[in-house]
């Protein structure tokens, strides 16, 4: 399994690389670029010095990562792929702690779809699908092994990322609870996560809207 894992992130690094010397980040994942060189240079959201701060940058932390990045040098989009390709081995990671008991039949059929879905195409053209869908997976992952703090880290990481990260968060809440009915102990837990995801989710919404 772990050999499947690194092979196929090694292949997705290889094609990364390519991509970044030969092709260019498409639609909106160009816009986004444009945001992250600005926030890099301004230390503020902006698409252009005319428009002065303006809303458009979806992907909040997305945005804010890769323009710390180009802070040091690192260009945009090769950043962009390097994060996606390291989600990508993340992501099978996770999976497999999702189901311990999982074959190598199975996991090579995982990777296989991972591979060649449409997720890894359009982070290979900059979108940040797979850093989204490896935060989702590691909540997820922390939430059914009752690891409270770091559920909470990513869920808040993964909403931050996109706004519709809570829409996926508030159903595993509710989930969460109806399973845990009979525990009010793990419940309790359960909803004070979810107190501090929503203050702190509620506090970017406020910022962006200001």
């Amino acid at each position: 399994k772990k050999f499947i894992n690194i092979f196929f992130s090694l292949i997705f690094l290889a094609l990364s690389l390519l991509f970044f010397f030969y092709g260019y980040p498409h639609e909106d994942a160009y816009i986004l670029f444009n945001y992250s060189q600005n926030f890099s240079k301004y230390n503020s959201i902006i698409y252009d010095l005319s428009s002065g701060r303006t809303e458009g940058a979806t992907d909040f932390l997305w945005m804010i990562i890769l323009g710390l990045l180009k802070k040091v040098n690192i260009p945009i989009y090769l950043s962009s792929l390097l994060i996606n390709s390291i989600s990508f081995f993340l992501i099978i990671k996770y999976f497999e702690k999702l189901i311990p008991n999982i074959n190598t039949v199975q996991y090579l059929i995982f990777t296989l779809i991972l591979f060649f879905s449409g997720g890894v195409a359009s982070s290979l053209v900059g979108f940040s699908t797979l850093f989204f869908t490896f935060l989702l997976i590691a909540s997820l992952h922390y939430l059914i092994n009752f690891n409270f703090l770091l559920f909470s880290l990513f869920s808040i990481t993964f909403c931050l990322t996109r706004p519709e990260g809570i829409t996926f968060i508030f159903s595993f809440f509710l989930i969460s609870n109806i399973i845990n009915l009979k525990d009010k102990i793990i419940q309790k837990k359960i909803n004070l996560s979810f107190i501090l995801i929503f203050i702190i989710c509620s506090i970017y919404m406020i910022f962006r809207l200001v």
